[in-house]
Order: C-alpha cells, then structure tokens, then sequence
C-alpha cells in the first residue's frame, strides 16, 4: 500500500480536478490559453527590454524539416517577423488568490497564417509543422515566423491565427495524508492536449490530460479528460476548438500589407505575462499552508481549487514603419 496508495489518490485527485461539473473543478472558461489571456490589454509599443530569454523556435532555421507555404531559409530583403514570448513582469490582478509562477511552461505550435477577414475562408500559411510541432516557451522569447515580405501575397492582412497542439507547465504543491510521512512536497507536470496531437511523443485526443508526478523516488502518470470550451472572444483575439484544433486569432494592428514599397523589417510580438499566473484559493483545512498549492491524497481526495490556468494578460506590439 506504500506505492499503490498515492497512486490511486492521485489518480481520484486529478479525476476530480477535471470534472467540469464540480464547483471546484478547474475552471476551463480561465484555463489555458483562457479568457484571461484574451481579455488582454490593448497594443504598444514594441516589446524591448522587457523581452524574456533569447529565440528558441526560428522557423527560418527549421523551414527544411517541415512542410511551409512561404517560410525562407535565406530571407532576402525587408520581412514580417512574428514573435511570441513571456514576460515576468507581474500583471497578476488584487483578486486575494494565492499563486505561483509555473517553472515550465510551454505551447506547442503547429500553425501560423494570415487572414484577410476574421473568417477568411482560404487563410495564407506561413508554415505548417503538421502533424508535429514547435515548442514555444512562455518563459522566454521565442520567433516563430521570420518571412519576407516579397514571398506574401498580395493584400491586406488584418488577423494572424495560430493553431496549438498543447500545453505543458509544471508548478509546485504539497501532498497530504501521503502514507508514511503524510506530507510530501513535489512537482506536477501538466500536460494538456488543446488539439488532437500524435507526434513527437505525444498521442493525445483534444481535452485529454496526463499529469505526472514523482512519489518516494517514483515516477506515476495519470491519464485524465477536461472540456476543451473556447472562452468568450476578447477584444482583439479569440479562441475556437474547430475540428480536433484549438485556433487562436489576433488582430493585427496596422494589418500586414505586402508590398514592394515596403523598404524595411516589420515585426508582430505577442508577449503573454505569465507571472503569477497559476492561481488557487487557499482553504484552511489542517495542515494546508498559505501560499502553496496543497492537494490531499485521502480518500476523499480534495484540492485547493485552481481559479486560473493561464497568463493574466496579453500585448500586441508592432515595430515597423
């Protein structure tokens, strides 16, 4: 029962975590890439010193392993740059939740287009890692499109879209009435499929979630489902779940026009603030402390419910002419 007991008490934990009927489930409507990431402020300046890590993901360095529309390995002339990146400035909101600042936390990225009109029928595409994936870290800066602007069509683009297999973070909690020594801090990796997902490791259907953990030494992973649901549309971004994909789309502000009298690099940075973004409410059941993330192993199985999975708010910034 040392081993087996943990195992089963996560295992009705995480099930409980995920039950959207439950008035202490996680709040999908907040949740990855969520109404608080949506409901983000209005565009900027462009990101500058505030700008997290060094690029991770460049397209233009990884256009040959995958199959792009109009991604370059050699750009020549002016080009678009689309970069996506966190920020540690701390935008959390006075909401009295207690939180933390997951240690991982990471987006795979499959897809990037252009849009003439919020519902463009035949949408650009920049690249297409399908069915594989990129891996975009929100605790760093990542480009992901670097194109020139002599290989975009013609037009006027307003919107650009992105297609997310999934989301991973790892934040700290502590394990109660864990057998032996009853209380048991550790690490749990959250992997959460936004799309149907099989590559690179990853099987997964839409809503499908595993969640690892490691107890006295040992690794477990426990498979679990949470509703994929789009959270209401934001004011200059949205998310939809449209046929096994999770879309997100943001508006462009000016929209990119291709153009040969365009004589100089333009660049599109969306920065996510992430600090403090993992967000619970503390409970004063014996032995639960203020400010961590306390889950008991039971039975009954209990947790301190998650109000928030996602960053608290979002910028558009654009640098260009």
């Amino acid at each position: 029962m040392r081993v087996l007991a943990p195992l089963l008490g996560l295992a009705l934990l995480v099930t409980a975590c995920g039950d959207s009927e439950s008035s202490e489930a996680f709040r999908q409507g907040d949740g990855t890439f969520g109404l608080d990431v949506l409901d983000g402020e209005a565009d900027g300046e462009v990101a500058g010193e505030d700008a997290v890590g060094e690029d991770t993901a460049t397209v233009a360095d990884t256009a040959e392993a995958v199959d792009t529309a109009v991604a370059d390995t050699e750009p020549s002339g002016p080009t678009v740059t689309i970069k996506v990146s966190g920020s540690l400035e701390d935008r959390a909101p006075a909401d009295g939740l207690a939180s933390q600042t997951p240690s991982v936390w990471e987006y795979g990225l499959q897809r990037l287009e252009l849009l003439r009109s919020e519902d463009d029928p035949s949408p650009e595409v920049i690249f297409d890692y399908a069915p594989g994936f990129v891996t975009v870290d929100l605790l760093d800066e990542n480009v992901v499109a670097r194109v020139p602007i002599a290989n975009l069509p013609e037009g006027s683009f307003p919107y650009f879209r992105i297609v997310l297999t999934h989301a991973e973070v790892v934040v700290a909690a502590t394990l109660h009435e864990v057998p032996v020594i009853s209380d048991y801090a550790t690490d749990l990796d959250i992997v959460y499929a936004l799309s149907d997902v099989d590559a690179d490791g990853l099987t997964m259907s839409q809503g499908d979630v595993t969640i690892r953990a490691n107890i006295f030494g040992t690794d477990y992973e426990v498979p679990t489902h949470w509703p994929t649901v789009a959270p209401s549309p934001g004011p200059n971004a949205w998310a939809e779940a449209v046929d096994g994909e999770w879309r997100v789309t943001f508006a462009a502000s000016p929209a990119v026009v291709p153009s040969p009298q365009v004589t100089t690099d333009v660049t599109y940075a969306i920065t996510f603030y992430v600090a403090n973004a993992f967000r619970w409410q503390d409970q004063t059941e014996p032995g639960y402390a203020e400010g961590v993330w306390d889950l008991t192993v039971g039975p009954p199985a209990g947790f301190e419910p998650v109000e928030r999975f996602g960053a608290n708010a979002y910028e558009v910034y654009y640098e260009g002419p």
